[in-house]
């Protein structure tokens, strides 16, 4: 057997190991893969803490989490940016068996902007990064976002309760009325009554009776 055909030969049985055994579960994958779940393009105070977390998951190239990855989370250096609870701008998390990583507690600074988080992971000499982008408002918008809300809860409250001052007026008028007629009529139960400067007649009282008596005839001289 010359050499070649022996190196062919060797080849061959190696290729065959190899596809009969393959690699155990849990070992390190050849590809992976970052996807951002949750906290990409949120909007957030400048000068506060965040209150909502930023969570990836890390897969093989089947699509499979991958748990036990090294990730790490890096804010910019300047401009918008924060730091994480460690005091720093980069923070290191292991991915758990679902292959997620999360971020938690970032607190931001005054500047406000387009805040860029790159975010890369790791496992055995497989590699993979991304990119996701937030944003942080001024303090003064959100004070002005909560103010703006009260105001218009107030109005509409004011709204809600403003009396109708045309019904008000004509109740009045219509109650104004009615007392008026009330008092007339009360007056006039109360007002003194007057008599009659003459008494009226008697039915009983009995008019003279005229009576003639029997004529008397004189007779003179003739």
């Amino acid at each position: 057997m010359t050499a070649a055909l022996y190196v062919r030969a060797s080849a061959a049985v190696l290729s065959c190991g190899l596809l009969a055994f393959p690699a155990a579960p849990g070992s390190n994958p050849s590809i992976l893969q970052i996807r951002v779940l949750e906290g990409e393009s949120v909007v957030h105070t400048a000068g506060a803490r965040a209150i909502r977390p930023l969570t990836i998951q890390v897969t093989d190239e089947t699509g499979k989490p991958v748990d036990g990855a090294t990730v790490s989370f890096r804010l910019p250096e300047q401009g918008a940016t924060g730091h994480f609870g460690n005091g720093l701008r980069s923070e290191l998390v292991t991915s758990s068996e679902e292959g997620r990583a999360i971020a938690w507690g970032i607190q931001w600074d005054k500047a406000t902007g387009p805040v860029e988080i790159r975010i890369t992971a790791a496992k055995g000499e497989a590699r993979a990064g991304t990119i996701t982008s937030l944003y942080l408002r001024e303090p003064a918008a959100a004070g002005q976002l909560a103010q703006k809300t009260q105001t218009e809860n107030s109005r509409e409250a004011r709204i809600g309760a403003k009396p109708n001052w045309k019904w008000i007026a004509l109740t009045a008028l219509v109650a104004g009325a009615a007392a008026g007629g009330v008092a007339a009529l009360t007056g006039a139960s109360k007002a003194p009554t007057f008599q009659q400067p003459f008494p009226s007649a008697s039915p009983t009282t009995q008019q003279p009776a005229f009576s003639l008596g029997a004529p008397v005839l004189t007779v003179g001289k003739p």
